[in-house]
């Protein structure tokens, strides 16, 4: 149980990590509110929910790989989910004022978002494994056909 909770907070911390790093380079390196500079921050958005989804695709195909898929997803799902509450409570505390300026509704919002890019990231991160044949279930059952 302590190797699960490690493997899912140390997930959950590198995708807060991946957000904290854009809004930190958004804030200060282009922080001006220029029209050129909102393009630039847009630009990192875009990038930092690119590299939330490649780190999640990565970890399930990694992880699919050498546990049952059920114990993965619950993985996955817990760490996407502590991640996604630290983004949307946390992050903004990164970013330049105003704060939750859309309010409750906008920081659900931003949660429901950040669940579907992960979503995504560790769906294609699975199906890749599983049409590869490379899954735990996958490798059992070709195991099994062997010893008979």
């Amino acid at each position: 149980m302590r190797s699960r909770l490690l493997r899912v907070g140390a997930l959950a911390g590198t995708l807060f990590a991946i957000n904290v790093a854009a809004r930190v380079l958004a804030r200060f390196a282009y922080g001006d509110g220029t029209p050129e500079h909102l393009a630039a921050q847009d630009r990192l958005t875009w990038l930092g929910w690119g590299a939330v989804a490649l780190v999640m695709a990565v970890t399930a195909a990694w992880w699919a790989q050498r546990r049952p898929q059920g114990v993965v997803a619950g993985e996955l799902a817990g760490a996407g989910a502590a991640a996604g509450v630290l983004f949307a409570v946390a992050g903004p505390f990164i970013s330049e004022p105003p704060r939750f300026e859309d309010g409750v509704g906008g920081a659900i919002i931003q949660f429901a978002v950040y669940l579907l890019v992960v979503g995504i990231g560790a769906l294609v991160g699975m199906l890749v494994v599983i049409a590869l044949g490379l899954d735990h279930k996958s490798r059992e059952l070709k195991r099994y056909a062997r010893s008979r």
